[in-house]
């Protein structure tokens, strides 16, 4: 079993348990859903999930939006939005965010699994190259400290 945790934000119940539920199918630890941009924000800095399934409208003054560039200003991490609104003035303020997916409502199992298979693979390839960057650069510190050494 995996152990990647999926944060599921959604207002909407009955949806929300629904996602939970193919995400627990899928082998992830599925958390929540939360229905506010407000509690998204608390639950992600807290718990720092691997990927974020993010509705865009949510109950309170927080949308998912918003949420997400909170989320994201603290901490990296993918977010897919789950929506069913995609006119042209959404997607444009979401597409600010970069996010690693969209998914429209009614969620399509097979389409949301891998829209997470796809983020949590970014997610790798993406610290495996700062880690690579951050080895390369241990690397040079360390000859050029050698170097000085020698002079």
């Amino acid at each position: 079993m995996a152990h990647e945790w999926i944060l599921i934000v959604e207002d909407e119940k009955i949806t929300g348990m629904d996602i939970r539920q193919m995400v627990r199918e899928f082998g992830y630890e599925p958390i929540g859903p939360v229905a506010s941009g407000e509690d998204a924000v608390t639950v992600a800095l807290a718990l720092r999930p691997h990927v974020i399934l993010m509705d865009i409208l949510l109950k309170g003054r927080m949308d998912g939006i918003q949420a997400a560039e909170a989320i994201r200003s603290k901490y990296s991490c993918p977010v897919i939005y789950v929506t069913a609104h995609s006119d042209q003035t959404t997607l444009d303020r979401a597409r600010v965010m970069e996010p690693s997916g969209w998914i429209l409502k009614p969620v399509d199992e097979e389409e949301l699994h891998k829209a997470i298979e796809r983020a949590l693979y970014e997610q790798r390839i993406d610290k495996q190259s700062r880690e690579s960057i951050l080895s390369c650069s241990d690397s040079t510190d360390r000859a050029e400290d050698r170097c000085a050494g020698l002079g």
